[in-house]
């Protein structure tokens, strides 16, 4: 029988123990890499100010057209909405399906929902590990939006890391992204990402549609490493072997 030296059972011994954790956790904005999508996008959902077309969405892809899109909300027009905070809710139940919430105090609920059955779009369950928060902004000649992005929250998972507020997000820092991450698939597991948003705009902008928007997106990725955490994961591996050969050299 092939013995395993202890340098190489030390790495094992590591590896499993981090994978274990990594199956039962989310990662909020993980500082180990970054997120590169690996397959298509499960859902898509966006709040944004418009004049002539709709406020809120939820779609079955990223490229939202009026083929994917399952259900919008007319919220009112972008003189309207502006600087309005709501309370949102975007929520998973395993099974069903995603609902988006938008509410203020004392006033109307507006929710999209992309759930079973969906006929005509694609199953709302398809296998996911990454959701992603983006905030977008934009300016123009005589006029610039902002958004705010705040009291954020994730419930339904053991999480690692933080979420963080996106505050006075305007041009040239025209977006921002917040990523949750997990190896395992999120489809499974119900959840909540809440908080709450602001968007709004100053000056005489036209119809702003997509120039100011909250948006989710759900879909498959990987975590691949930066650098400086590659240097770091090889520096404890060599750690552990060295400390493995000081041990046989002592015994």
């Amino acid at each position: 029988m092939k013995r395993v030296t202890l340098p190489l059972l030390a790495v094992l011994v590591f590896c499993a123990a981090f994978h274990t954790s990594a199956l039962a956790t989310v990662y909020l904005n993980t500082p180990s890499g970054v997120i590169a999508q690996t397959g298509n996008t499960t859902m898509d959902a966006r709040y944004r100010l418009s004049n002539t077309n709709w406020d809120q969405m939820i779609a079955d892809d990223s490229n939202v057209t009026y083929g994917t899109i399952v259900q919008t909300n007319n919220m009112g027009n972008q003189a309207g909405l502006n600087g309005l905070t709501w309370d949102f809710s975007m929520a998973y139940v395993a099974g069903s399906g995603f609902t988006f919430d938008l509410s203020r105090s004392g006033g109307p609920t507006w929710t999209v929902a992309y759930t079973l059955p969906a006929t005509g779009f694609l199953s709302p369950t398809r296998n996911f590990n990454v959701i992603e928060m983006y905030l977008k902004s934009r300016s123009g000649t005589g006029w610039a939006t902002y958004g705010n992005v705040t009291n954020l929250a994730f419930s339904g998972a053991p999480t690692s890391g933080t979420l963080v507020d996106m505050v006075g997000i305007t041009p040239p820092n025209d977006n921002d992204n917040e990523y949750l991450f997990s190896d395992t698939d999120l489809s499974l597991t119900n959840w909540t990402l809440s908080g709450q948003v602001q968007l709004g705009f100053t000056g005489t902008p036209p119809n702003l549609d997509e120039r100011i928007a909250l948006d989710f997106k759900t879909y498959t990725g990987t975590m691949v490493p930066e650098p400086t955490s590659l240097i770091l994961l090889g520096l404890g591996v060599i750690g552990i072997a060295g400390a493995g050969v000081r041990a046989r050299r002592r015994s």
